[in-house]
């Protein structure tokens, strides 16, 4: 299986959530709380959902094999020879 690097900018990529209802700070003074009444806040009830609106495929995508060789080329670091092997043997063992 092979597993590539994806650089997305934000103007593809939005993410929305539902927020929680807000209460009014008189409404908090006015009740005194539990610590497990604070833990049911804290958590949200039922799922959540997240609506994600993007392109399919992003326009830099590069195979991580090849990723090494691309980042030392772009960046003028060729004479790196040891970082470079190095990086490279990083990214074989993820990309099993």
């Amino acid at each position: 299986m092979k597993r590539y690097l994806f650089s997305i900018s934000l103007q593809h990529l939005l993410f929305l959530s539902i927020s929680l209802p807000i209460t009014s700070p008189l409404e908090e003074k006015k009740k005194m709380v539990s610590v497990d009444e604070i833990h049911k806040a804290q958590r949200a009830e039922g799922p959540a959902t997240i609506l994600a609106i993007g392109t399919a495929t992003p326009l830099n995508c590069l195979e991580q094999s090849t990723y090494p060789d691309y980042y030392f080329r772009v960046t003028n670091s060729e004479h790196m020879v040891e970082l470079k092997d190095k990086f490279k043997r990083m990214c074989k063992i993820y990309h099993r």
